[in-house]
């Protein structure tokens, strides 16, 4: 029997506390795959969901879990996994170690991508994205759990367990993961100023504060940073910690179905509308927002200096002799450039509103209308059809 927090125990974990503590690892990351399971089985049929960048990344990490819960479960199930077949024990604790690995690669890309959605704001267009995260986090986990497993000769394991010796598992494993929780902590503290700062003027001071709140516990998740707990696993107070590290990150699939699956309108709404219920009013006030958007933008482009009808040239006078400077003037033209220089500058006025909200609604919508934090970036790649008008927008998630 296997203790999810021996994932990232600096110390040994007393028998009878890990007996304890598996008996509640194994419900809860069963449950938790199936969350995980459920979540990717209801979103694959709605190509509006699943063709956005943020959810494929959201899936990839999710189907990532998947498999690292799977080969976590093995190594608790008597008699098909044992230390007495040590080829089969030390392969098992080899792809323990690797899947974590792969999934913390992910919330790496999660990161680094919601970083540049929400506060560089620029250069977020990344060519073949998905088959280089894929590489990415892939390819790069395998390098620590076999480089260690040749360097000690394969003599990893720790006696009894089907799980890396805490020695080698310091270096191959735990040291990994503080790096990138490193990493995804700085992002988080840099989206916590973005978030602070993004209000909406349309929802009273408690519904901000919820929707911000509730963005801070869906990107927190996202990242994993649950498993900052592991390293408050030493001395007395760690077997407190224990429990909370395997109740809080045992259950992060179940978070990720209802941050991303339950508390996403757009999800919710495409579910109800294939049953033939009523959805929700947001898509109506969002589309109400666009559509005013596009009056603004359709005025200003119909105001141009180009519409405004030239004066007619007066004819040329008849004498030979040049009139005086003051006598060529027409007396209407100052006016009529008056007239074309005001409705220039009403054009360029509108436009700067028609930017501004355009600005406004790039930062805003992503937190408060579909409530989840990125994919702001104009790529052509997460262009999906909007099921109400018809029309190419960019879906949010």
């Amino acid at each position: 029997m296997t203790s999810f927090a021996i994932l990232m125990s600096l110390e040994p974990i007393p028998d009878y506390l890990e007996v304890i503590q598996s008996q509640i690892t194994t419900p809860l990351l069963a449950f938790s795959l199936f969350c995980l399971l459920v979540m990717i089985g209801t979103i694959l049929p709605f190509k509006q969901l699943r063709s956005t960048r943020s959810m494929k990344i959201h899936l990839s990490l999710a189907g990532s879990q998947c498999f690292a819960i799977i080969i976590f479960l093995l190594t608790n199930l008597d008699g098909i996994v044992s230390e007495d077949v040590p080829i089969v024990c030390k392969g098992i604790a080899i792809m323990m170690d690797y899947t974590y690995l792969v999934v913390f690669m992910w919330t790496l890309v999660e990161s680094v991508i919601m970083y540049i959605s929400l506060v560089q704001v620029f250069g977020g267009h990344i060519s073949k994205y998905m088959l280089k995260f894929n590489l990415f986090c892939w390819i790069t986990p395998l390098l620590s759990p076999l480089t260690d497993y040749f360097l000690t000769e394969g003599i990893l394991l720790e006696d009894g367990k089907c799980v890396v010796d805490l020695g080698v598992r310091k270096w191959s494993f735990i040291l990994p993961i503080a790096v990138i929780l490193g990493i995804n902590f700085f992002i988080f503290v840099t989206l916590l100023r973005v978030i602070a700062n993004t209000k909406n003027p349309d929802k009273s001071k408690t519904e901000n504060t919820m929707k911000q709140l509730k963005a801070v516990a869906s990107i927190s998740c996202m990242l994993g940073l649950g498993w900052i707990l592991g390293f408050f696993m030493v001395g007395p107070i760690a077997p407190y910690f224990q429990f909370a590290f395997i109740l809080i990150n045992g259950l992060q699939g179940l978070f990720m179905f209802l941050f991303y699956c339950v508390g996403n309108e757009q999800y919710m709404d495409l579910w109800k509308s294939k049953f033939g219920l009523k959805t929700s009013k947001s898509n109506s006030n969002s589309n109400s927002a666009a559509a005013g958007r596009k009056s603004v933008a359709t005025t200003a482009s119909n105001v141009r200096p180009s519409s405004v009808v030239p004066a007619t040239p007066a004819p040329a006078p008849a004498a030979a002799k040049p009139a005086p400077p003051s006598a060529s003037l027409n007396p209407g033209a100052a006016p009529r450039a008056n007239r074309r220089t005001s409705r220039a500058q009403a054009q360029a006025k509108i436009e700067e509103e028609a930017k501004k909200l355009e600005h406004q609604d790039s930062i805003g919508s992503a937190i408060y209308e579909n409530e989840n934090v990125y994919d702001i970036i104009d790529d052509p790649e997460i262009k999906a059809m909007s099921p109400a008008s018809g029309s190419a927008t960019i879906t949010r998630l």
